[in-house]
């Protein structure tokens, strides 16, 4: 599924209660801003790939989903408002892969209650070419990855990677 568009264009966009499997992208949202609750993305490339402006417009709410033994659970770039909240992360490459590029790019999702699960790495997060990505993870939870958390930025270049860190459980 493509979700391509704004709120005016479609007031409501929501995905809910759908299985993906063995798909090269599950979801791929360019502009719009759906709320996704309660979907299964496995065995894909991509489960959720987000690529939108960085500034303005709505958020984007991914809730109460799944992604197994996909190569990027969520792949995210540039894509300023994301909620992520309660969503199970199991046996991924990456659960998450956020990032930024581009000297006016500023990333700062949220992500709350997710737990990551025997995944490569759970969450990583970039920043290259003067971006910043400010992520906030709070009370997540991280059991049995090889990497849980991972920063990367480039800081010769002005870019900046620092993730906000609260009550988060790594085991």
């Amino acid at each position: 599924i493509e979700v391509v568009g704004t709120k005016s264009q479609v007031p409501d966009p929501r995905i809910r209660n759908v299985d993906f499997w063995q798909d090269q992208v599950g979801v791929q949202v360019t502009q719009a801003a759906p709320t996704i609750e309660q979907c299964v993305f496995a065995s894909a490339t991509m489960g959720l790939a987000v690529t939108r402006p960085t500034s303005g417009g709505p958020d984007l709410v991914v809730r109460d989903c799944r992604f197994l033994s996909n190569l990027h659970g969520i792949n995210a770039t540039n894509s300023h408002q994301m909620l992520v909240e309660r969503n199970r992360f199991e046996r991924n490459g990456t659960g998450v892969l956020i990032g930024t590029l581009g000297s006016t790019a500023v990333m700062s999702p949220i992500f709350r209650n997710n737990v990551y699960l025997r995944n490569g790495f759970g969450f990583t997060a970039t920043a290259l070419a003067g971006s910043q990505t400010l992520p906030t993870l709070a009370h997540e939870t991280f059991a049995f990855n090889n990497t849980g958390i991972a920063s990367v930025d480039n800081a010769p270049s002005g870019s900046r990677c620092d993730p906000v860190i609260r009550n988060c459980i790594i085991w």
